[in-house]
C-alpha cells in the first residue's frame, strides 16, 4: 500500500479506449470492487475526457499515441459509437523505427533498445510536420543545411530532412510504416455521422496524445481536411499545449466535480446488480 490510503473510502475513475469490449469493462469493475474493495467507480473513455478538458461537449477527438490511433465523434456529450474509427497500431513506435531507418541512410547504426529510446527522444525534441512535404524537401536540398546532435554517449550525428520525413507517414503512410492518414480517419468518422452535425464536428477537432505534439501538425491537418470539405466549411483544430496528457486533465476535472458520485457506481449498487451495471452509468 504505497499510497497509504484506505481503498474502501476511495472513489476511482478508470479510463478506457473507445469501443472497449463489455467483458473488459466488467472485469475492470470486478477487480476494483472485489480485490481492492473501493467505495465507487467510474469508467470513462479517454476521448470523452479529452473533449471535456477543453470545456466542450461536442467535437471529434483525434487520439494518437504509442500504440493507438482513433477518432471519436461526440455530440452534446454522447459518444457516437457507429462513427468511431479505431486502429490499434504501434503508431508512435513505427515512426521511431522509421526515423532509425532513414538515419541509417547516413551510415549510422541504431539497433539496440537503448538506441530506440535515444532516437525516440530525438524525434520528440526535433520532429515536426512539413506544411508542404515536397516543397520542404526541395527547400532543404537547396540549402544543404545540416544540424548536429550529441547523443547521450557523446557521439555526434548530423541530420537535415529526417526531422520532418519521420513524421510524414501521419499524412502519407509509407511502405513499412504502420500508420493511417490522420485526415482520412477524421473524414471517415465525420461522414458516418448525420449531416446536421458534421459542420459542428469540423469546427471542433480536438487533438490528443503524444503523436499529435509534432510542431505544425494542426496547420497541416487543417490544410489536408480542406480537400474533403465543401467551400465555406469552417475547420477548427484545437491543439492544447498539454495535449499529451489531455485525458488525464479531463479525468482530474471530472473527478473534482460535485456530481461525480452521481455518475459513479457504488459498491452497494455493484453488489446488488452485478458487473453489468457498469454499462448503465459510466460514460463510454
Amino acid at each position: 500500500n504505497q499510497l497509504k490510503i484506505n481503498p474502501s473510502k476511495q472513489s476511482i475513475l478508470l479510463t478506457e479506449i473507445a469501443l472497449n469490449p463489455n467483458i473488459n469493462r466488467e472485469k475492470m469493475a470486478q477487480i476494483m470492487f472485489e480485490t481492492f474493495d473501493i467505495s465507487s467507480i467510474n469508467i470513462t473513455n479517454t476521448a470523452y475526457l479529452s473533449l471535456y478538458a477543453t470545456n466542450r461537449n461536442t467535437g471529434i477527438v483525434l487520439e494518437s499515441g504509442d500504440d493507438l490511433i482513433q477518432s471519436v465523434p461526440i455530440y452534446e456529450g454522447n459518444v457516437i459509437d457507429d462513427a468511431i474509427y479505431n486502429l490499434e497500431l504501434p503508431v508512435g513506435r513505427s515512426l521511431t523505427h522509421y526515423l532509425m531507418q532513414i538515419l541509417r541512410e547516413r551510415g549510422y547504426s541504431f539497433d539496440s533498445k537503448s538506441d530506440f529510446n535515444t532516437i525516440r527522444d530525438f524525434k520528440e525534441k526535433f520532429g515536426y510536420i512539413a506544411y508542404d512535404f515536397e516543397e520542404e524537401m526541395n527547400s532543404v536540398a537547396l540549402s544543404d543545411d545540416q544540424k548536429d546532435y550529441t547523443l547521450p554517449n557523446g557521439d555526434i550525428i548530423y541530420y537535415s530532412n529526417e526531422v520532418f520525413r519521420c513524421s510524414e507517414p501521419l499524412f502519407q503512410p509509407f511502405l513499412g510504416t504502420e500508420v493511417a492518414c490522420l485526415q482520412d480517419i477524421i473524414n471517415i468518422s465525420i461522414n458516418k455521422c448525420v449531416n446536421t452535425i458534421r459542420n459542428h464536428l469540423f469546427e471542433n477537432i480536438v487533438l490528443s496524445g503524444g503523436n499529435t505534439m509534432f510542431l505544425g501538425l494542426d496547420d497541416r491537418l487543417k490544410k489536408e481536411l480542406k480537400n474533403y470539405t465543401s467551400l465555406g466549411t469552417q475547420i477548427k483544430i484545437i491543439a492544447p499545449i498539454n495535449r499529451h496528457i489531455l485525458p488525464w486533465l479531463g479525468a482530474s476535472k471530472l473527478a473534482s466535480n460535485s456530481n461525480f458520485q452521481q455518475i459513479s457506481i457504488s459498491k452497494q449498487q455493484f453488489d446488488e446488480s452485478g458487473p453489468s451495471i457498469i454499462h448503465r452509468k459510466s460514460i463510454n
